[in-house]
């Protein structure tokens, strides 16, 4: 069972091995350990992806797929827990952020470059808008809003969409979400579209983000508290 949960484990995660040949992927799924095998390594293939990244230069699947099996089949591995748990943090905390404001930092200088059509505010939010929408119903910060939307991280991965959700608009109060969010929405009207750039700091705080929104409504607060 164990060989069978680190071969699957393999396949959920879709990587192919550096020089040594393409990992075959799993097509079907026939039996219940099939099953089982799978929905694992489906699991800790996306916590992975996650958490290092898809197209990180650090990641050596290969050593990381050995590391596994050894791992599951009870046999010695090289680090002990109190190293690992030292690697990894010191990767986390220092590492891969340093990394990361780096390529954010050459990310922008670049879009920059290419765009001169990007604003940006004094907070660092970097905008362009792409239809200014009805300028007599502009949201302000106390008001909601309903809104289509596409998040994605620089690489070009997708986050969150309203499209994954049968394209229906999500309706928030404009000052409960990040600020990026706060901010960029007010710049445009009921109908207008705009794409933003929003550096960690305006979003979650790990990572600088870019949305395609388009406002589909706006209610004023007077009009949402008379409900």
């Amino acid at each position: 069972m164990k060989k069978v949960l680190f071969g699957a484990a393999v396949a959920a995660l879709g990587l192919s091995s550096c020089g040594s040949g393409q990992l075959s992927e799993v097509k079907t799924l026939s039996t219940l350990q099939d099953s089982v095998s799978y929905a694992y390594g489906a699991m800790i293939g996306e916590s992975v992806r996650t958490q290092v990244g898809s197209d990180n230069e650090d990641f050596n699947f290969i050593t990381y797929a050995s590391a596994m099996q050894t791992a599951l089949e009870g046999g010695e591995v090289l680090m002990n827990k109190e190293v690992i748990q030292a690697t990894l943090q010191n990767y986390f905390t220092k590492v891969k952020p340093a990394k990361d404001l780096a390529i954010e930092a050459t990310f922008v200088e670049e879009l920059k470059a290419a765009n001169s059509n990007i604003i940006t505010t004094e907070s660092g939010l970097m905008y362009e808008i792409i239809e200014a929408g009805d300028a007599t119903n502009m949201p302000l910060a106390v008001d909601t809003v309903a809104a289509l939307y596409t998040g994605k991280f620089i690489n070009g991965d997708i986050f969150d969409s309203t499209a994954n959700r049968d394209n229906k608009p999500t309706e928030f109060p404009l000052n409960g979400v990040i600020k990026g969010w706060t901010e960029g929405i007010q710049l445009i009207g009921k109908g207008g579209k705009i794409k933003l750039w929003i550096p960690r700091d305006l979003a979650y705080g790990d990572k600088l983000m870019t949305f395609d929104v388009e406002i589909v409504d706006v209610k004023k607060l007077a009009a949402v508290e008379a409900e």
